[in-house]
């Protein structure tokens, strides 16, 4: 692969001619013209990197093959010979050319090395003629981050290209800890720009025109021209998943996590529902619309989830694609999945099955699907929020992200300066560490590395022994001790949305469900007298965002503590059970706050200028959090009465831990501390972009 390709630069003849370079430079000296030992430092060494010179490796070559095959592999294509003919009649100059200070048995070694070259050379010519004529050429190239940046698809959603495939736009960010903004990039240039005004934005799409970007950020829905110019604020969209824009002005989008899908004036005005959940059904959301040619109908992506404790008639689980329009009169399902789909001129739908991408034909007039299911690429990034990473323009541009296993996380010990003591076990898919209240076994979630579902497992620390707790074939995650480390709390898929479980700790009986509606939750923590589980809920739908909520095992039931019109996550009850800690993002950032579990109104800020994922220390005299730029920070506190006191935070460490809403790291009785610590570098992998993708449909 050429540099321009990695850079995302539009392919040409001389493209040919590089690769014709890397098969004559390794024909004459046996080795590769470039080598990494991974992808990255291999797209390195192409971009930037010099391979050794020819006569370094293989004294006998001759100086004039030698110059060709260095002119062949220049970086800039202007520089390279311009076609295989050029480079035919080079090699036959060079056969000719004597070679004046080698040795006759040499010469003709030589000489036999450029025969050998131009044969390869007309053969190479031949067969690229033979490959044009046959069909068109389907052209991989990379796209990369922009420079000291990394992609914040997981984040922020997939990139999106352009309909008239000449410009892409992504999210991306210095470091996993800093906030991140869009960047608009022509295909035919690696220079990417940032559009100023996007910080923080979520899930682009683009206007049918190519000249201006929808995307959500600060709970809005915004508009903004990628030539220039503020973002507009179109309307409200608190928990947004994905929007679609029509050539009639009409914009289709999802502005909550939880609900139906509405459509507003691309100029702004009051949404207006087009979609409806089927309640009875078990539909709990609709999203990542995206319309088909007659800009009046839209494929979405329907949710539903299985039977709830109160609710025993049985209904579906999983996913499904289906159709629905602007005038909210159509609604025909076509297929199960769990991602995102899209139309493609070509006549296919895209969309995401098994970590692959796949297209089947698809007939926008009679909304008919073909029978058959061609891959397209091959392990293929999907967020747990059910989109896949991948954009397709109308001139058969395709653009994805591959699954490069980001979530392999390594369990890192640290004292409680921050000094780091070794690691626990081999790198993971882990997440959400939990400690037992004695110390002996840890909690946590693990992924399946073969199909993604998550479990909870628990270690036993003096054996380093591992054992599985559940085994539905849903995901599990946030695993919380009981205050004896008899029983296990945590969140589920596997009746509903986020439903809490409760399953002894010790592997038997069965689970139990202890609490399910139709709203996302996630349990955070179990109070020290064992009565009370605390958790969040999402209720956008309801005009605020993440509330907490008590649940009381004895009654049965939850009521809220905090409700408002921000999102309040993260909470745990202090060890005397007098205090509930939580951060909130009322200040237009995440901060740690805490406020008395009697709801006396009264609250006091931990963090200073950013906080999040906070924790208490076993004694109760500490709290931990994460700071906006992803240092783990340590604040000495106390009670006096009433009133709750904090100091000035100082800085334990520098992490690079993931955005989930469980914490990354726990605090062990013995006062050392748990980190899962990132293992690899997904998002500075490049985005693959293949040109003419609709040529693989008809091999």
């Amino acid at each position: 692969m050429a540099p321009e390709q990695l850079e995302g630069v539009e392919a040409d003849a001389r493209t040919d001619i590089f690769a014709l370079g890397a098969v004559l430079y390794e024909m004459a000296t046996g080795k590769r013209a470039f080598e990494g030992k991974t992808k990255t430092s291999l797209i390195a060494a192409i971009v930037s990197g010099r391979p050794t010179p020819v006569s370094q490796v293989q004294p006998l070559t001759p100086r004039a093959l030698e110059h060709v095959i260095e002119r062949c592999l220049e970086k800039d294509p202007l520089e390279r010979w311009q076609s295989a003919h050029d480079v035919a009649a080079e090699l036959r100059w060079a056969g000719k050319a004597p070679e004046v200070i080698a040795r006759p048995r040499d010469s003709r070694l030589s000489w036999l090395i450029v025969l050998i070259a131009v044969a390869a050379t007309a053969a190479i010519t031949w067969r690229i003629a033979e490959i044009r004529r046959e069909a068109p050429l389907i052209v991989h190239s990379a796209i990369l981050p922009p420079e000291k940046t990394q992609f914040a698809f997981e984040i922020a959603g997939a990139p999106a290209i352009s309909p008239d495939g000449k410009l892409i736009v992504f999210a991306a960010r210095a470091s996993s800890a800093d906030a991140h903004a869009l960047f608009v990039r022509p295909l035919s240039s690696p220079t990417a720009q940032p559009l100023a005004g996007t910080e923080n934005a979520r899930f682009p799409f683009w206007s049918p025109d190519s000249r201006s970007i929808g995307f959500f950020a600060n709970r809005k829905l915004n508009r903004m021209d990628v030539s220039g110019g503020a973002a507009q604020v179109i309307c409200d969209a608190p928990e947004p998943r994905g929007g679609t824009w029509s050539r009639d002005g009409v914009i289709v989008f999802a502005p909550s996590a939880f609900g139906p899908l509405y459509k507003v004036s691309d100029g702004g005005g009051v949404p207006v529902a087009v979609t409806k959940l089927d309640v009875a059904d078990g539909e709990t959301d609709h999203r990542w619309p995206a319309f088909l040619p007659d800009g009046r109908r839209f494929l979405y992506l329907s949710r539903r989830f299985a039977a709830r404790a109160e609710d025993p008639t049985p209904v579906n689980f999983g996913g499904t694609i289906e159709i629905g329009s602007t005038d909210a009169g159509l609604k025909k399902m076509l297929f199960a999945s769990s991602s995102n789909a899209v139309y493609s001129r070509s006549g296919h739908l895209l969309y995401w099955r098994d970590r692959s991408l796949v297209a089947q034909q698809f007939n926008p007039r009679t909304l008919a699907m073909g029978a058959d299911i061609v891959p397209i690429a091959e392990r293929v990034f999907r967020t747990g929020r059910w989109d896949a990473a991948f954009s397709v323009s109308d001139s058969g541009a395709l653009a994805y992200e591959v699954d490069s296993n980001r979530e392999l996380t390594q369990l890192t010990w640290f004292d409680a300066n921050g000094k780091p003591l070794g690691v626990l076990g081999a790198p993971a898919e882990y997440a959400f560490p939990r400690f037992s209240h004695d110390g002996r076994h840890l909690a946590l979630a693990l992924a399946d590395s073969t199909t993604g579902r998550t479990d909870i497992w628990i270690r036993d620390l003096a054996r380093d022994a591992m054992t599985r707790l559940t085994f539905d074939p849903h995901d599990e995650w946030t695993p919380i001790w009981s205050p004896d480390d008899s029983h296990i709390v945590y969140g589920s898929d596997a009746r509903g949305s986020g439903d809490i479980m409760m399953k002894r700790s010790s592997g038997t009986g069965s689970e139990e469900v202890l609490y399910a509606n139709r709203s996302f939750k996630v349990a955070t923590d179990w109070s020290p007298d064992g009565k009370t589980i605390l958790f969040q809920q999402e209720n956008s739908n309801a005009g605020t965002d993440w509330d907490l909520y008590l649940y009381s095992l004895e009654e049965r039931k939850a009521v809220p503590f905090l409700r408002t019109p921000f999102a309040e996550i993260g909470a745990s009850f202090s060890p005397d059970g007098r205090w509930v800690l939580y951060f909130s993002n009322d200040s237009g950032k995440p901060e740690a706050y805490v406020q008395p579990l009697s709801g006396s109104g009264a609250k006091w800020q931990i963090s200073t200028n950013g906080g999040s994922r906070p924790h208490w220390s076993r004694d109760g005299k500490r709290i931990y959090y994460v700071s906006l730029d992803g240092k783990l920070m340590a604040v000495d506190v106390y009670a006096t009465g009433d009133e709750f006191f904090a100091k000035v935070p100082r800085v334990l460490l520098q992490t690079n831990m993931k955005r989930y809403v469980g914490s990354p790291f726990d605090v062990s009785p013995d006062g050392r501390i748990l980190v899962t610590v990132s293992m690899n570098q997904g998002d500075l992998a490049p985005l693959t972009l293949v040109q003419n993708w609709t040529a693989a449909l008809k091999k």
